[in-house]
């Protein structure tokens, strides 16, 4: 049986080519998307689905990409395949998202596809062929390995995943070889492939080759094999992951976290997988993420409130009594007051008054007052008297009513000298509250969204 008839029969098998389908075929002109395009144009008519042939120009290596984009319009016009030739710019996007050229232009590269797809999905279905074969997968998981990216970098790349299907996924590169000098099929070769100026190429050139000729010459199989056990492994991980991730996750603020005693009752395994799907909702992504910052994280669900882990692109982690929340820097909370203003009124108070219980409305003993009212946020030497005339700093309250750390410098309070009156939304002292010696009331009310401080009525 030969590569198309081996393609065929893996394409039935896990459906994922159906009759009437539109395949649009990655085709950079290398050796790999040539066979691919070459077996799939020889299936098209039995299988009864259409090719679409799409080339990314990258926009880099100069005179080299445009020859490459001018060969497989060419074989595409030869062979009667229709053709589709897409510009992108990886510099300026590598520029502008501090991402590595080879990051860039796969990201580019699925764009174009994407964009492609779009402007046919309408009239019917459509998937997106790529030419990742064994080799790919066997670099891509020993490279995962390598970088510490856990259980989910060890599944490699699946054969399909959405509407992307990587036929030629159980091949090796030397079957591929064959197959093109069995069939004459002319391909070109990227110059940056010699280059071992990039990891995967390093990966490729000398330590597969090596791993074949010295351990086993059935390596690559091998590898490529066990990340697809693997995937299957995750894929079922994955599902319970997601359960317990919406027992556990919480969002409050425009920020998300971690319940840390919730989540320390959870296996290990599933601890770091949950820890994983906090960082994708909270950093949109787990790019620069390896099992150093997993384990890390993994420990502050044990320190003490208050610790801090930086994370990549400019996120950090922080412990805030029984949570773990992740925080872009920018969120930092400023040690400024809230905008709000508050209104004051004085009346003359009886004893069938019924006080408020709003929190933004207090009343006030007015005779309790020693000093003209402040509104600001707290200072060093702030304090509140609670119940038995006793005094708590307000530092000590704030600890007590678990205000996160990060926003306790932003609390409006309501100063009369270094005696809190109020903590707004909180507390209020037990001294300035309406007795029934009470004479008159000072009532304050707090309207938030507002830049005056205060208003007298």
């Amino acid at each position: 049986m030969d590569m198309v008839e081996k393609t065929e029969k893996m394409i039935k098998e896990h459906n994922l080519l159906h009759r009437g389908q539109l395949c649009i075929v990655g085709v950079s002109g290398g050796a790999d998307s040539m066979a691919l395009l070459h077996i799939l144009c020889n299936l098209r008519q039995g299988m009864g689905f259409e090719v679409l042939a799409v080339h990314v120009h990258h926009g880099l290596r100069k005179n080299e990409a445009d020859r490459d984009a001018v060969f497989v319009e060419n074989i595409c016009k030869e062979k009667d395949i229709p053709f589709v030739l897409c510009h992108v710019d990886v510099q300026s996007y590598v520029l502008e998202h501090k991402v590595s050229t080879e990051e860039g232009a796969r990201i580019l590269r699925y764009r174009a596809f994407a964009e492609v797809t779009g402007q046919y999905s309408a009239e019917r279905k459509v998937c997106i062929a790529v030419a990742h074969h064994c080799n790919d997968q066997a670099e891509t998981l020993l490279m995962n390995l390598c970088r510490g990216s856990g259980l989910r970098g060890l599944t490699g790349m699946h054969l399909q995943r959405g509407n992307i299907i990587r036929p030629l996924l159980f091949f090796c590169r030397r079957e591929i070889e064959e197959y093109l000098k069995a069939h004459q099929i002319s391909y070109i070769t990227d110059s940056t492939n010699a280059s071992l100026d990039y990891t995967r190429n390093r990966v490729r050139r000398s330590i597969l080759p090596m791993l074949e000729a010295e351990v086993n010459i059935a390596s690559i199989k091998h590898i490529s094999a066990a990340a697809g056990q693997l995937g299957e492994v995750f894929d079922y991980i994955q599902v319970q992951a997601r359960k317990h991730y919406e027992q556990v996750v919480v969002r409050e603020d425009k920020k998300v976290g971690l319940s840390c005693e919730k989540v320390k009752e959870l296996p290990l395994f599933l601890q770091g997988e949950v820890i994983r799907l906090l960082l994708e909702e909270a950093m949109d992504g787990l790019r620069d993420i390896s099992s150093i910052h997993i384990e890390g994280l993994k420990e502050m669900f044990s320190k003490e409130t208050g610790s801090h882990m930086d994370l990549p692109q400019s996120y950090f982690a922080h412990r805030d009594y029984c949570k773990l929340w992740i925080i872009h820097k920018s969120q930092k909370i400023n040690k400024e007051k809230e905008n709000g203003r508050f209104e004051c009124r004085r009346f003359l108070y009886t004893q069938n008054m019924e006080i408020p219980t709003q929190e933004d409305i207090k009343w006030f003993d007015e005779e309790a007052f020693e000093g003209e009212v402040c509104f600001r946020t707290r200072k060093t030497g702030d304090y509140i008297e609670i119940a038995g005339g006793k005094h708590k700093s307000i530092k000590a309250l704030m600890i007590d009513e678990k205000i996160p750390a990060l926003i306790r410098d932003k609390i409006l309070l309501v100063a009369d000298g270094s005696h809190i009156v109020w903590v707004v939304g909180y507390r209020i002292s037990q001294a300035y509250k309406i007795k029934s010696s009470t004479t008159y009331v000072r009532e304050i009310k707090y309207i938030k969204g507002d830049t005056k401080d205060v208003v007298y009525h």
